[in-house]
């Protein structure tokens, strides 16, 4: 989770706060290549040998083991790409969320909106932001304590803070 304030049109006495939500993703897209390619050749290569030796039915068994090995590291990448960006202005709140792009935009009037913690499935609490019978989640891909201090970050923007 980072914040930054933006000024608009160059206002300094009305900045926005922008705080942009994200999952912890360990490894970056070279990372994950060199991942790939280091256990994925390891794993080919000790078939190989037992193919050489007559084993051959080991060969597809590591090849479907390389495949889905690539399937969940990229699947791993694709939801690291995932952001949630909240912008607390002078009279509206505005919530974005995607992969690599915007595909949800919730826009609240700032003077209505508030940041709530509410119990969730399973023990885990939630943040909501809610506003005229209308509530969106936020911070699903975060821990218990980094939600928490989402709210209280949250409570101090919206007061004004």
């Amino acid at each position: 989770m980072t914040e930054k304030t933006v000024a608009r049109d160059g206002l300094e006495s009305a900045p926005e706060r922008r705080i942009v939500i994200a999952p912890n993703c360990s490894l970056n897209g070279r990372q994950a290549v060199f991942f790939l390619v280091a256990v994925g050749g390891v794993s080919l290569a000790v078939a190989t040998l037992f193919a050489v030796q007559g084993f051959w039915p080991v060969l597809p068994f590591a090849g479907a083991e390389v495949a889905l090995l690539s399937w969940a590291t990229l699947h791993s990448q694709r939801r690291g790409r995932y952001r949630e960006v909240v912008t607390v202005g002078r009279s509206q709140v505005t919530l974005e969320r995607g992969y690599e792009r915007v595909e949800e935009c919730e826009v609240f009037s700032r003077s209505w909106v508030r940041a709530r913690l509410e119990p969730g499935r399973w023990r885990e609490i939630r943040v909501m932001l809610a506003a005229h019978g209308r509530q969106v989640e936020l911070g699903a891909c975060l821990t218990s304590e980094e939600r928490k201090a989402l709210y209280g970050r949250l409570q101090q923007l919206l007061a004004g803070v």
